[in-house]
């Protein structure tokens, strides 16, 4: 078998590697906040939306620097679906266009 590590393996140090998640999942918070301030909208009625993004957001963050447990990342996880589902955001349509 051959030692050559996948082009799937990093070959970062854990601590580049670590930074690099946590920047990858902060700038991709950014571009979706500018990128909604970009339409023409109301944001009122998708605040609970944001919230519950944002916790996801720093819970990822959190877990990149410290490590948390499974558990702990199920918990955030169904905060920030009841703060989206009970804050009203709904998908109401979903369509492929191809």
């Amino acid at each position: 078998m051959s030692t050559e590590p996948s082009l799937c393996q990093a070959r970062l140090p854990a601590r580049t590697y670590s930074a690099l998640l946590l920047i990858g999942g902060i700038a991709i918070c950014i571009a979706f906040t500018f990128s909604v301030l970009m339409v023409d909208i109301s944001l009122s009625s998708y605040w609970m939306l944001f919230a519950g993004s944002l916790l996801l957001v720093v819970v990822g963050a959190i877990d990149d620097l410290y490590g948390l447990s499974v558990s702990l990342h199920l918990v955030a996880q169904i905060a920030a679906s009841l703060l989206m589902a009970l804050g009203g955001t709904r998908c109401w349509s979903i369509s492929a266009t191809w």
